[in-house]
């Protein structure tokens, strides 16, 4: 084990999914794939068809079901739809550096999962910055809103309703939300 799969959920192994190979946008000298766009690399159901010659963005990626033990099988991306990252970029002042980004890549619906939403919760009143991003049509940039503030008062009144209606409102900010195109040529 290399030292960036030391903070790995041990025994647990991304087997078939290969929501990160279709749904990111990865940028970087050795690969760049729009989102909702599949790598050329990756031989789905199996995965990475290059997998020890993989770029190095690739590589050291790994995604919140493979790192966060407290999330069972069902949170695998490709079963739970949801995609689990990190985030760093416009995270308002306040709040810690990292926090997460739940990406919908299929149904909306699960914006409703009692999972997702009482890992928000419980993320939300801990203090970690949560993002909730919708992928936009093949090739283009996901929508992102910031989820905290907009959840943080009706988490604290223990108000089901208000957590329910609030995350519906940021999923329709996403939806409405103009997804620009990724700039560089797909393969």
């Amino acid at each position: 084990m290399n030292s960036s799969q030391a903070h790995l959920v041990p025994g647990r192994a991304c087997g078939g999914c290969t929501s990160c190979c279709k749904d990111l946008t990865i940028d970087a000298p050795d690969l760049k794939k729009a989102p909702g766009i599949l790598c050329p690399h990756c031989v789905v159901g199996k995965g990475c068809g290059i997998y020890l010659s993989r770029p190095s963005v690739c590589d050291g990626f790994y995604c919140g079901w493979r790192q966060m033990p407290l999330l069972d099988d069902g949170w695998r991306p490709d079963r739970a739809q949801i995609l689990i990252t990190t985030a760093s970029k416009h995270i308002p002042a306040g709040y810690p550096p990292q926090g997460l980004t739940f990406e919908l890549t299929g149904s909306l619906e699960r914006v409703t999962w009692p999972p997702f939403l009482n890992l928000v919760c419980d993320l939300v009143e801990d203090g970690v910055p949560v993002f909730l991003s919708v992928r936009g049509e093949p090739g283009h940039v996901s929508a992102n809103i910031f989820l905290n503030d907009r959840l943080r008062p009706a988490i604290l009144a223990r108000d089901a309703q208000g957590v329910m209606e609030n995350v519906r409102a940021a999923l329709q900010a996403c939806l409405d939300h103009p997804k620009e195109k990724v700039a560089f040529d797909q393969p």
